[in-house]
């Protein structure tokens, strides 16, 4: 894709890109979605070429956020293995601006913004706030995997390590497993070698438990639950392990089997 981006506009300084920058990072921190932070870039974009610009522009620091774009420009860039003018003609604009980016001396152009996280495989939140932290390697017992659940459609996500989960247009934080009291505890039994589960938990759509899981050193087993049933399953017994279930309306709980 070509833009219509004049050379003024694709070497141009702060000014525009503060901007957006500060809109960015105030959408990042209130946990916005990546659709979300580009079209508040898009409208924003949109204000400036009818140049219905705001003085919001910083005193200080520009050159600093600047800088740390630039670094993850460069630093994405280089591993995949592109040369600055490699780039600069996918965006459809000069070298100059690409090498000028990476020295902290301006920023990408409003529209080149999308394309440009595109491209380099980067979301647009870790492109505007410059940040580039990888998440160490996790090789260790599956029983200490994460686990993000959305509030609103109950998706699950389960990670091995910290990760940055996102669904219907929030970001997830991983919940926190509480052990389970007496009271609390599913019913377990051993069934033809089976772990046969039960339950008297409250199981409508306002109070239920949504997903029951069993996590041994290897394998994490997850058996989604819905409204209206009845809680009676079962899990092939192999080994000791972790029962994990979420109930809707407390949260995370988790008992040793």
């Amino acid at each position: 894709m070509i833009h219509e981006v004049s050379k003024e506009q694709s070497e141009r300084g702060n000014e525009d890109f503060s901007i957006v920058t500060i809109v960015g990072l105030l959408a990042i921190k209130g946990g916005a979605s990546e659709q979300t932070i580009r079209n508040i870039t898009n409208s924003t974009e949109r204000l400036l070429l009818k140049e219905e610009k705001v003085d919001i522009l910083s005193s200080g620091g520009g050159f600093m956020q600047n800088e740390r774009i630039g670094n993850v420009i460069k630093a994405l860039r280089v591993e995949r293995k592109l040369t600055q003018k490699q780039l600069a003609d996918k965006l459809g604009i000069s070298d100059k601006a690409v090498s000028k980016w990476e020295r902290g001396l301006g920023a990408p152009e409003l529209s080149l913004i999308s394309e440009l996280s595109d491209l380099l495989d980067v979301n647009i939140r870790n492109l505007l706030s410059g940040n580039l932290s990888r998440n160490d390697f996790v090789s260790g017992n599956m029983r200490n995997s994460k686990y993000y659940i959305c509030p609103h459609c109950q998706n699950i996500t389960v990670c091995t390590g910290n990760a940055e989960v996102y669904c219907c247009g929030k970001i997830l934080t991983a919940q926190t497993a509480v052990k389970a009291t007496d009271d609390q505890e599913l019913k377990v039994e051993i069934a033809e070698g089976d772990w046969y589960i039960t339950s008297q938990h409250p199981m409508n759509k306002e109070h239920y438990i949504s997903f029951v899981a069993f996590a041994t050193g290897d394998r994490v087993q997850i058996i989604k639950q819905y409204p209206e049933w009845n809680l009676d399953l079962r899990i092939q017994k192999h080994g000791h392990g972790m029962l994990i279930w979420y109930c809707v309306e407390h949260g995370l709980f988790y008992q040793s089997l």
